[in-house]
């Protein structure tokens, strides 16, 4: 190996190298990132994960004064707001490791989308029951492998 090709060989293996230690740094890092929101009147605060799950959910006093479907409103838009945080905090994180492939991960990202909540007039779709009337049953379907 020539001493140039030895040189650029050395210098992609520290590049590579000091990638790796900022990855794992991140990582480490990362495990401890939350975001939090809390809602206009100060009734709800939420802490989420960057991936959206919920750690904690606080509601105050107040909470009571408001209607079932006013409060469940409260507290998606409060556990969007703090997925939002996470992920900017998340991103701050990650961006100067990522360098120019931040850009493209952003814009992966939103192009999926939000999932779609519901209307604050709506309930919520119940989940299925077990009907003795032949509907959709608790009980595991029968094989047809004997």
């Amino acid at each position: 190996m020539t001493s140039g090709a030895s040189d650029r060989v050395g210098h992609l293996l520290r590049s590579f190298e000091e990638r790796a230690r900022q990855v794992t740094e991140l990582g480490q890092r990362l495990s401890g990132v939350r975001g939090v929101a809390t809602s206009s009147g100060g009734v709800v605060t939420a802490t989420v994960t960057p991936s959206g799950a919920l750690v904690d959910l606080r509601l105050s006093p107040a909470a009571t004064d408001r209607s079932h479907v006013a409060l469940r409103q409260e507290i998606l838009e409060t556990v969007r707001a703090a997925t939002r945080d996470a992920a900017e905090r998340l991103e701050e994180m990650v961006g100067p490791v990522l360098g120019e492939d931040a850009q493209r991960i952003r814009d992966a990202v939103s192009s999926a989308g939000d999932f779609p909540v519901p209307r604050p007039d709506e309930d919520p779709p119940s989940a299925p029951r077990g009907d003795p009337g032949g509907g959709p049953s608790d009980e595991p379907p029968e094989t047809f492998l004997r």
